[in-house]
């Protein structure tokens, strides 16, 4: 066997693992990247989801006038960290999220003025939509 001959393929196979860590370590960034996204894109779309829920459920019943009462199911994502019902005009309600873009606000506005409080922890609540008089009024039953 020639001198330096063994010398040659470690070398080979030293790069060759260097190479291999490399790659490892993009495709990891790349799917924990990809990964992040589709959190933000999911709990995004669980918070849309339960604005137009309450949005339906608000207009229905205010269209069914005083004395209706629905009962809803919203589940809220983790990220929810605040919720507001009225707003400026009295008839907005929504919540607000912390995504990968910073703090966002879902809200819609409603036929109808609107009191009550909604929830902000993360899970599966059940809200008692009830058309009085002068407003429709959010209350969580059970969460």
């Amino acid at each position: 066997m020639p001198l330096g001959l063994g010398k040659k393929r470690g070398q080979v196979s030293f790069e060759f693992l260097v190479l291999v860590g490399f790659i490892l370590v993009f495709i990891a960034i790349i799917a924990s990247v990809a990964f992040m996204i589709f959190s933000d894109s999911f709990t995004s779309q669980q918070t849309t989801d339960a604005v137009q829920i309450l949005e339906k459920s608000v207009n229905h019943v205010y269209g069914l006038g005083a004395g209706n009462v629905v009962v809803i199911s919203i589940t809220l994502p983790g990220t929810v960290s605040d919720s507001f019902v009225g707003g400026l005009s009295g008839k907005e309600l929504g919540f607000t999220a912390t995504t990968l873009a910073g703090d966002q606000n879902y809200w819609i506005q409603t036929d109808s003025t609107v009191t009550g409080f909604l929830p902000t922890a993360s899970g599966t609540f059940s809200i008692r939509v009830r058309a009085d008089v002068n407003a429709v009024t959010l209350e969580t039953v059970t969460g």
